[in-house]
């Protein structure tokens, strides 16, 4: 009987010492996924939150950098592009952080900024950059992230790598011609409605 009490005893102990390396395993792996939902990012998009802009030649299109990630208080930020396809016009501050410091260099296709403020916020807005569409019609290029040269930080400079950096790709479109036709058509239909008008008013009364 000893014997049989003393196996027992064993096999529960493996039991429950098993569970709780199972159980281990498991709080590890979803403290993981929480972590990697959480990981700080940015990202360029347009008006309405999208990933593509376009615009004829000649036109201007202007996106905004948006960052997922808490307790920022600072930022520097490198973006590059195709110079035969875009120019940087001005890079402005937001409702979060004031007018950035700016480099800008469209001959070799970068342009880098930074700004601080001194509180924390959450999920902030860094900046608007415009752009104008310089290229071709049909002409695609990406405002894209330098991932080394873009990073966030708190208020007490504790520095934050973002995890996850979205450009945004900005397309050359053909200009239109509608419209064109249509006003001409327009002043023909007129210039019928005057000379009918003058005709009916000159008519001799008939006896």
């Amino acid at each position: 009987m000893t014997r049989r009490t003393d196996g027992g005893s064993r096999r529960a102990t493996v039991v429950v010492a098993a569970t709780a390396l199972l159980l281990g395993a498991a709080l590890a792996g979803a403290a993981v996924g929480v972590a990697s939902a959480d990981a700080p990012s940015v990202a360029l998009t347009n008006e309405s939150g999208g990933s593509t802009a376009s615009a004829p030649a000649g036109e201007t299109v202007t996106v905004t950098v948006d960052v997922n990630a808490s307790n920022v208080s600072a930022y520097q930020a490198n973006l590059t592009f195709d110079s035969d396809i875009v120019r940087v016009v001005s890079v402005s501050g937001t409702d979060d952080f004031d007018d950035p410091v700016t480099n800008v260099d469209n001959d070799s296709g970068w342009v880098a900024f930074n700004q601080y403020r001194a509180s924390n916020v959450t999920d902030p807005r860094l900046a608007t950059v415009t752009v104008e569409l310089v290229g071709q019609p049909g002409n695609e290029t990406t405002l894209a992230f330098v991932e080394s040269d873009t990073k966030l930080s708190d208020a007490v400079a504790q520095e934050q790598n973002p995890q996850g950096y979205d450009g945004i790709r900005l397309t050359v479109e053909p200009e239109s011609d509608d419209g064109a036709d249509g006003g001409s058509d327009g002043d023909d239909g007129d210039d019928e409605s005057r000379t009918t008008v003058e005709t009916e008013r000159w008519r001799p009364p008939q006896r």
